[in-house]
């Protein structure tokens, strides 16, 4: 659970956190968390218990709405070998 925290302290940090370099891309533009840590952690165990991953991500699908169950979703960075 503590992937789900982090993910949602930075969101949250991005929508309310005037200090935060990126404010001025989600919060100062009127973008919010519309979901407590606690339904998103219960969103995060459906979405990401699905299969293994390597690093997960959650992003808007919409960058012009607000953080809401209905505007996000799971993101898989994948690390390909160099070799």
């Amino acid at each position: 659970m503590r992937k789900a925290r982090v993910c949602y302290r930075n969101q949250l940090s991005l929508c309310t956190n005037e200090r935060d370099v990126n404010y001025h891309n989600y919060g100062g533009n009127g973008i919010a968390v519309e979901y407590s840590i606690e339904a998103f952690e219960l969103w995060w165990i459906a979405e990401f218990n699905k299969r293994t991953w390597k690093k997960a991500s959650v992003g808007r699908i919409d960058h012009n709405k607000n953080y809401n169950f209905n505007n996000i979703e799971s993101n898989l960075i994948t690390f390909i070998s160099s070799t």
